[in-house]
């Protein structure tokens, strides 16, 4: 009798395990850019990414991920960098601190977005971002603050993480049968070769 309770546990586990298994998160990506932006201009540009659908399930996690190339034809551009706003809320600077002469520079992160603004996330229509150019170098070269041809583009990965919304109904997944075939298989060998079960009189 013991051995048949540890077999009806352990099944017990194993279709527990296969009913948390269809609730794991999900993660759907979307890709944006290239997005151009003039550091001498100083100006902001709007990019549009696409949005979460709440119908999918519930987000749990907002990651950006970006890859600036910076290009400065000419001068001295120090402390310059790039903002990522969402409307008023400050969500990441690209940093590119010192280029001279002319110069070439590379920068690739990524970042969490603030679960305070998810709802911004969570629309029918695209999400839109501001990327928003400062530097330190003013005028143009070659006079000691001026620089020349200085901008940068910026593309990247918007991804969601997600808790799949229950279906209603539907077919179970693979890993359920698999589970209740192997629970029917331990069942039948403790039924036939269990030391204490009856003989037929």
């Amino acid at each position: 009798m013991q051995n048949s309770n540890i077999s009806r546990f352990i099944c017990a586990l194993g279709l527990f395990g296969a009913s948390c298994a269809c609730a794991d998160a999900s993660t759907i990506q979307f890709s944006y850019g290239p997005v151009s932006v003039n550091f001498l201009g100083g100006g902001a540009v709007t990019q549009g990414f696409t949005a979460f659908d709440p119908a999918l399930g519930t987000l749990s996690q907002v990651d950006i991920s970006f890859t600036a190339s910076a290009v400065l034809m000419q001068g001295n551009a120090i402390s310059s960098h790039i903002s990522i706003d969402d409307n008023t809320t400050l969500l990441d600077q690209i940093s590119f601190p010192n280029m001279v002469g002319r110069a070439q520079k590379v920068v690739s992160g990524n970042f969490l977005v603030p679960q305070a603004v998810w709802a911004d996330f969570e629309t029918i229509g695209p999400v839109d971002l501001m990327f928003v150019p400062f530097t330190a170098c003013r005028g143009s070269a070659p006079t000691p603050t001026g620089c020349a041809g200085f901008g940068a583009s910026i593309s990247g990965n918007i991804t969601y993480t997600y808790t799949p919304t229950a279906p209603t109904s539907g077919t179970p997944e693979p890993a359920t049968f698999a589970l209740l075939g192997a629970c029917v298989i331990v069942l039948g060998f403790v039924r036939v070769f269990h030391p204490f079960r009856r003989l037929p009189e």
